[in-house]
């Protein structure tokens, strides 16, 4: 059964530690993610992120009505499969159109839309790399080309 989100209604705060416990094992997705350490049943590896700002965003025209919407920007600290599409479904906060990992809210918008709910456009996006790479530092950064 898929976990239920928190009593919270909201994000934690900018500056929280987020860390949850995912099952990688598989090589289907979505990927099991819970709340504790249970190596038993084989959430064992650790998935750690940072929200480092966030902000409310206004709807936009035809989305249900009492739906908020938030401007999230995290610091992965740990680089697992799906693990920001995991968490923040988790924290009853999915990526917008992703049916993957809290299909009950988003299904029916996606659907409506016309959009292929196997292949939906997520609002996910990268603006800045930094990785190491045979003793070289690299970093990647790119306009993000979010909403005002």
């Amino acid at each position: 059964p898929e976990p239920e989100p928190p009593a919270s209604p909201d994000l934690p705060p900018a500056g929280t530690l987020v860390t949850h416990w995912m099952d990688l094992s598989g090589t289907t997705a979505p990927k099991p993610i819970a709340f504790q350490e249970d190596a038993a049943n084989g959430f064992d590896k650790e998935a750690k992120l940072v929200i480092e700002d966030l902000r409310d965003l206004a709807p936009e025209a035809g989305e249900p009505e009492g739906l908020r919407r938030k401007l999230v920007m995290v610091k992965l600290l740990t680089g697992r499969t799906h693990q920001i599409r995991a968490q923040f479904g988790l924290l009853g906060w999915p990526l917008r159109n992703d049916v993957l990992y809290r299909p009950h809210f988003c299904r029916d918008t996606v659907e409506a839309s016309g959009l292929d709910p196997f292949n939906p456009v997520l609002d996910l996006r990268c603006y800045r790399m930094q990785f190491e790479f045979k003793d070289h530092v690299f970093d990647v950064s790119v306009d993000p080309n979010v909403p005002k």
